[in-house]
């Protein structure tokens, strides 16, 4: 029997539905990967001590993409038109977790992206890294699938 190796979380891929441009894939990080149940709680008629909880609706939190500053972009064109020239057009985002042979392993389908927010990383004289940028996008689906449920379609960010 194989032994099993649990997959590294920094071997991944983002795509923009209707966006290709080979560069725009190369995040260095992707935050905001989660859906959390919310609940509302009611307290008992005439006994006090009691608080009953309900289930309501799935809440997402915003999508955090980061990556180095690149000079032209396709995503960064885009977040331009939405941000700046107020031309707001949601894209589909593609999360793909990679194995070792760059096949995915588990991929995160997001639905109506738009970005809210970009931002340069502090400019300093100390040694680090060139300039990150990052950007952030609500979402308000996301679905993950892996291999054996079926492929989804084919800065820091947050949507």
């Amino acid at each position: 029997m194989a032994q099993y190796y649990p997959p590294v979380g920094f071997h991944f891929l983002v795509e923009f539905i209707g966006l290709s441009e080979s560069n725009d894939t190369r995040f260095t990080e992707v935050g905001g990967l989660a859906v959390e149940l919310g609940s509302e709680e009611v307290a008992e008629g005439g006994e006090n001590r009691f608080v009953q909880k309900y289930p309501t609706r799935a809440k997402y939190p915003e999508l955090v993409l980061k990556r180095g500053l690149l000079k032209s972009s396709a995503v960064w064109k885009w977040i331009n038109e939405c941000i700046v020239d107020y031309r707001i057009e949601p894209k589909s985002v593609d999360i793909k977790l990679l194995n070792d042979a760059h096949e995915p392993l588990m991929t995160w389908h997001v639905v109506g992206a738009w970005p809210t927010k970009w931002a340069v990383g502090d400019l300093t004289r100390q040694i680090m890294p060139s300039p990150s940028s990052r950007c952030s996008w609500p979402t308000s689906t996301s679905r993950s699938t892996s291999p054996e449920e079926g492929k989804c379609p084919s800065s820091s960010m947050k949507w």
